[in-house]
């Protein structure tokens, strides 16, 4: 498997462990300086507080989907792009949404794993969350 398949691989397999509520799978996927900037709350998110809120259910996914992917490889990163679709909930209100994401990955000691998530909503293509006047 080349390095693209194993990242693409470990991108879907860390979304499934979310919604199964695998934590030990996403603290082995989550580099430890893991950050990401959360849409839902406009902060940024450290790796302790996304696992915690991820195992309580505060935040909790019913449904994940890439609908788009690229994935691209420089040396030990990685930069994956991705259009996504969710079914979830934040404290028991509904937090779905259709996402841009853009994911960076760093390979240590030959093991993948993600240091940063950005998402931002999509807009420009129609649908409950798209650029007015489109």
């Amino acid at each position: 498997m080349g390095d693209i398949e194993e990242v693409e691989g470990l991108q879907r397999r860390w979304m499934q462990a979310w919604l199964d509520q695998d934590m030990a799978t996403c603290e082995a996927i989550l580099a430890p300086e893991f950050r990401l900037r959360s849409v839902a709350t406009d902060t940024v998110v450290e790796r302790e507080e996304w696992l915690a809120q991820a195992e309580s259910g505060r935040i909790a996914g019913t449904a994940f989907v890439y609908e788009e992917m690229d994935v691209g490889v420089m040396d030990d990163c990685a930069v994956t792009m991705a259009r996504t679709r969710q079914e979830a909930s934040i404290e028991g209100r509904d937090w779905s949404a259709t996402l841009h994401i853009t994911d960076v990955w760093v390979r240590r000691f030959g093991a993948w794993q993600v240091v940063a998530r950005h998402a931002s909503p999509l807009v420009g293509r129609g649908g409950p969350q798209a650029a007015a006047g489109d």
